[in-house]
């Protein structure tokens, strides 16, 4: 046969192949754009989340992401083992001993995908998470002036999570718990600390603790002053509070060993109107977050005279306030 009569014979085998090759590729390059928008669309990737600070771990769990924590604080935990929810996170959960030295080695072998810090905790560790490849999310808690500010933050992590619906139900059962009782003429003294040498560690008047006194219908003895204080024996007796409410410090007996030593003149400890803070009680008034709410009731009692113990622990306020943390899943 003679070449020229070859030609028109390949020609149409190469067309052919070619169509085939064709057909092959767009068939493969379907299948991989279904599997792409698969993965993308109907199984998003599952957070695998670290909470280092208990405020943002009561919003995380009352969202319904409790179950996608994989790692956080020591405080956050007992704070969970206080009001009985441990079964709202993981069995296996890593407990985190320490967040002023924190483990970052131990962070990322937990495999993250976020971890949910406070800035005024955990904020200088922000530089070495990211640099490990690390996703951060920083709320700011610590120094938020009010409730407000706490449903800001509730509104930040649930827009990251993508759960704005439980964050309005949850916003919703703030706004409902957040009373705000008529004003009275009572001034509170609240104290941190207290040091051997009478030195207390107190609160001006942009800082949350005087958010909630003034919703409770009292009014702070240092609103003078502004942000945390530290003020002297002789300007707690000038400021002479109607009532004194003070964490415990080591115990219940020396702290009122140290408010009567040098604080004996003050209108509150003449009329026994002293009252010391623990466990659970603490946490609502000094952790700006979800519980706080609860904080409100129990000043508003003090203030109005409600009988009240003088030593307020987790049990009697658990039992008396029924201290319960909502949970608006999204199942």
């Amino acid at each position: 046969m003679k070449i020229s009569n070859l030609i028109p014979i390949v020609l149409i085998i190469v067309i052919l192949v070619g169509i085939s090759l064709t057909l092959i590729h767009i068939n493969n390059t379907n299948q991989t754009q279904k599997l792409s928008s698969t993965n993308t669309t109907n199984n998003p990737e599952k957070p695998r989340i670290v909470s280092l600070a208990p405020s943002d771990t009561q919003i995380l769990v009352s969202l319904g992401l409790g179950k996608d924590i994989v790692g956080m604080d020591i405080y956050s935990y007992q704070l969970l083992q206080t009001l009985n929810m441990t079964s709202m996170i993981p069995p296996n959960v890593t407990v985190i001993t320490s967040v002023i030295n924190l483990n970052i080695t131990g962070i990322i072998a937990l495999q993250p995908t976020v971890v949910v810090l406070e800035y005024g905790l955990s904020g200088s560790y922000i530089p070495q998470l990211e640099n490990a490849g690390l996703k951060v999310l920083v709320t700011n808690s610590d120094y938020a002036s009010n409730l407000e500010n706490v449903i800001n933050t509730i509104s930040q992590i649930a827009t990251f999570f993508n759960v704005t619906n439980q964050a309005n139900q949850l916003i919703k059962w703030m706004n409902q718990s957040m009373v705000s009782y008529p004003q009275t003429n009572v001034s509170v003294a609240y104290f941190d600390w207290i040091d051997s040498d009478g030195t207390a560690y107190s609160i001006g008047n942009n800082v949350f603790i005087n958010d909630l006194i003034d919703r409770a219908g009292g009014f702070n003895s240092f609103s003078n002053f502004t942000g945390y204080i530290t003020v002297t024996p002789s300007q707690v007796l000038l400021a002479d509070p109607h009532v004194i409410v003070a964490q415990e410090i080591y115990n219940y007996s020396y702290t009122i060993y140290l408010i009567h030593k040098y604080f004996n003149y003050t209108y509150a400890v003449k009329n026994n109107q002293v009252y010391v803070i623990t466990g659970l009680a603490t946490d609502v008034v000094d952790e700006p977050s979800i519980l706080s709410v609860y904080a409100i009731p129990l000043f508003h009692d003090i203030i109005t005279g409600v009988p009240v113990p003088h030593y307020i622990s987790t049990n009697w306020f658990m039992t008396k306030l029924n201290i319960t943390l909502p949970i608006f899943d999204q199942n």
